[in-house]
């Protein structure tokens, strides 16, 4: 699996970086079971809710909480599209 990185950051050329990136989601994809998504989904949520608390409260690291928490929900439901 390395290997595809190495020759990734090698050659930098933007159709095998695309290539490559669609070849590692795939690996992932295979690797993680039910119980690692459903991991990723409370994970996403529970980030999700206290960036929307830090939001309402004003607080410092509001919008990076928002953003990962909602990345890893998006990622969560990406998965999900493609599972069997």
């Amino acid at each position: 699996m390395h290997w595809v990185l190495v020759e990734m950051l090698i050659n930098n050329k933007q159709e095998e970086i695309t290539l490559n990136s669609i070849y590692i989601f795939l690996f992932m994809f295979e690797i993680m079971n039910k119980r690692s998504i459903d991991k990723l989904k409370y994970l996403g949520l529970s980030i999700g809710i206290f960036g929307c608390l830090f939001k309402i409260m004003s607080w410092y690291g509001a919008s990076i909480l928002l953003i990962i928490g909602l990345s890893l929900l998006g990622l969560y439901f990406l998965i999900k599209v493609f599972q069997k």
